[in-house]
């Protein structure tokens, strides 16, 4: 029988720890009258799931972890085995991973799965994520200065509050991310897709947003001043108490963008002409 992959190990550890918690679950709903096959099947699937999580510990390279590598907490561990796939210069499969308040700046995780992992307060500058697959993943409050994220696929990702500062979003998928508060200040989101992402009170200031899809995007209160928004599409976009003042906004599309009397628009900018709706904030 042919062995699972680096690929897939992680997938069928997910899906065996789930099924061992609907058995545990089901066991205990039935109490006593617990059939013993299911008694049975409960200690199978334990198992199983050992010799996948052993296993996994040999293909990231368990001969060089430390000693006391089973006695760590889960946690740690898939945080050693994750930089042992990145020195090994592995495409990393870090899918559900806890990464939270690790470091992993100026590490290389081009084309790595990270999908739905924790990377909250983690130290993440300098970090090299192109064509990586974010969705889902929770980045809360980490620190992404001059990260590498171009064409990333980072739909309903978390970034509130997170640091982009300088960072490359070139052509990156963020459809109904949240960026709340977030400090994207100088970062390049050049066509970068943002559909009803959430960008409310973000420092947008100085950023490129040229040709940037912003269709329905929450913008209230973000910090916009001298951005870059040559032919973007904000049609649609709430930007209720933003701040546009000295963007450059050629070609921009407005159509429906929602402002109040707290929106600061560039003077070349007539909301009527735009075909803005002006609508006090709820």
């Amino acid at each position: 029988m042919k062995m699972p992959d680096k690929e897939n190990l992680q997938n069928l550890i997910q899906m065996k720890q789930r099924l061992l918690q609907e058995l545990k679950l089901k066991k205990a709903r039935q109490g006593d009258a617990a059939h013993p096959s299911l008694i049975l099947e409960i200690e199978d699937t334990a198992t199983e799931l050992e010799k996948l999580q052993n296993e996994l510990k040999s293909l990231a390279g368990a001969d060089s972890l430390p000693v006391a590598f089973e006695q760590l907490p889960l946690r740690e561990q898939y945080y050693q085995i994750a930089l042992h796939w990145v020195e090994d210069g592995r495409k990393a499969s870090l899918a559900r991973f806890d990464l939270s308040h690790r470091e992993l700046e100026h590490e290389d995780l081009k084309e790595a799965n990270l999908r739905k992992a924790n990377l909250s307060q983690a130290e993440l500058s300098w970090l090299e994520l192109e064509n990586a697959d974010l969705r889902g993943t929770n980045f809360r409050g980490a620190n992404l200065h001059h990260a590498r994220l171009a064409k990333a696929r980072a739909i309903g990702a978390i970034l509130a509050e997170a640091t982009l500062t300088e960072a490359n979003l070139t052509e990156i998928d963020l459809r109904e991310a949240n960026l709340a508060n977030a400090n994207l200040s100088e970062a390049i989101l050049s066509a970068a897709l943002l559909e009803r992402a959430i960008l409310s009170q973000a420092d947008l200031s100085k950023a490129n947003l040229t040709e940037a899809k912003l269709r329905q995007a929450n913008l209230r209160g973000a910090d916009l001043r001298y951005a870059k928004l040559y032919e973007a599409d904000l049609q649609g976009a709430d930007l209720r108490g933003t701040d546009l003042r000295w963007a450059k906004m050629y070609d921009a599309r407005l159509r429906y963008a929602k402002y109040d009397t707290q929106t600061k628009l560039p003077q070349r900018i007539d909301p009527d002409k735009s075909g803005m709706t002006l609508k006090e904030s709820d």
